[in-house]
């Protein structure tokens, strides 16, 4: 036993080396530390990957990105100025993504590019462009409140899945352009906060399942398709609403209740016509100016305007549910044609342009009507 080194005897009489004793110790040190790791929370630790397209336009391939494909722990960036951009034909999910100047993202119909925000903010950056191919979808699903966007980007298909208590943010400041269509399933989307302005540019249909928040002072929606509510719209402060489509355009209003269905300002631009309705719901409620200039807008829901109606440069308001100016209508080279009962509680301007009260209308309570040259009012009902 002399090889072994010094002995202990213990409590129930066993004798052992003092060396195995140190070796048992070690292991059990070891033992204990690996234990320790395997019971402690997983945290994501977020890397950068950067495209470099020096092989393909293949997303997937590991060799077109520097320090490795990336994962749903990942940030991607897309750098500028490159020949080949990546080209996503199998759906992934990746953390955030960037995507700088000239750089582009294209996801194939079909796909769905998944960016998941675990690890900060902002979710989505860079000025660049993520261009949907027919179904091709960015899908920003964020377990926790966050800033969206920070910069300029243009994205194509868009929707945000990040859970009816969480809040995403586009920041002061930007101008967040979405190509194809927006969907908010679940989750609030901010326009800007605070005393600052953002703005929100959807070129497809916009569907509010859950919440858009204009919560920044002078926040800006513009929409080039349909306007589908089902959920809820918060218009802030001095929010402005533009429709500005070239097809023609539906605002179809479900909620269910007439104080989620208040905007602040609304202006109409496109000749193919914007037509409101509500599904029997309660009324369009517009705290201020309504704006048609150039543009078509038929009301076939009951509509409350606050303060002033404008009627510009050709535009044209069909009203065929009751609608209510509580200040004044002003017609300058437009035409407005009341089929249902109107009322206008201040004044009545005509410039080089027609009012028409068909004979299932009324107009009532009109302080001054006042035509210039070229103006006419065509009165067919009891008014």
């Amino acid at each position: 036993m002399g090889g072994l080194g010094k002995m202990l005897k213990t409590s129930n009489g066993r004798v052992v080396s003092c060396a195995c004793l140190r070796i048992s110790q070690r292991l059990l040190g070891l033992a204990l530390a690996l234990l320790c790791l395997l019971l402690t929370p997983s945290y994501s630790h977020a890397a950068d990957r950067t495209w470099n397209g020096g092989t393909s336009t293949a997303w997937a391939l590991a060799a077109n990105w520097t320090g490795g494909l990336p994962g749903a722990a990942d940030r991607a960036i897309i750098p500028t100025g490159l020949a080949r951009y990546p080209i996503v034909s199998a759906s992934t999910t990746i953390d955030r993504l960037q995507v700088n100047g000239t750089g582009t993202v294209t996801i194939n119909t079909g796909i769905t590019l998944t960016v998941d925000g675990g690890a900060g903010s902002p979710v989505l950056d860079g000025t660049g462009t993520v261009i949907s191919n027919g179904t091709g979808l960015l899908s920003v699903n964020v377990a926790a409140s966050r800033t969206l966007v920070r910069t300029n980007l243009t994205v194509g298909n868009l929707t945000i899945n990040s859970g009816a208590a969480n809040n995403l943010v586009i920041a002061n400041g930007t101008t967040f352009n979405v190509t194809g269509n927006l969907t908010i399933t679940s989750g609030d989307l901010e326009i800007g906060s605070g005393g600052g302005a953002a703005t929100l540019d959807v070129n497809g249909n916009l569907t509010i399942t859950d919440e858009l928040n204009a919560a920044g002072t002078n926040a800006v929606i513009r929409v080039g398709g349909n306007w589908t509510q089902p959920g809820i719209f918060a218009a802030g402060t001095n929010s402005t609403v533009i429709f500005d489509g070239a097809a023609a355009q539906v605002v179809n209003i479900t909620q269910g209740t007439a104080g989620n269905e208040d905007f602040e300002f609304v202006q109409v631009t496109n000749p193919a016509g914007v037509t409101v309705t509500n599904g029997g719901n309660g009324d369009w409620n517009i705290a201020d100016n309504l704006t048609v200039d150039g543009g078509l807008l038929i009301l076939n829901d009951t509509t409350d305007v606050a303060v002033d109606v404008f009627v510009l440069n050709g535009g044209t308001i069909t009203a065929n549910q009751d609608f209510d100016v509580q200040d004044d209508l002003s017609i300058t080279g437009g035409t407005v044609t009341l089929n249902d009962v109107s009322t206008v509680n201040d004044d009545l301007m005509v410039d080089n342009g027609t009012l028409t009260v068909s004979a299932t209308g009324t107009l009532t309570s009109v302080d001054n009507l006042t035509l210039t040259t070229g103006g006419q009012a065509v009165f067919n009902g009891n008014s």
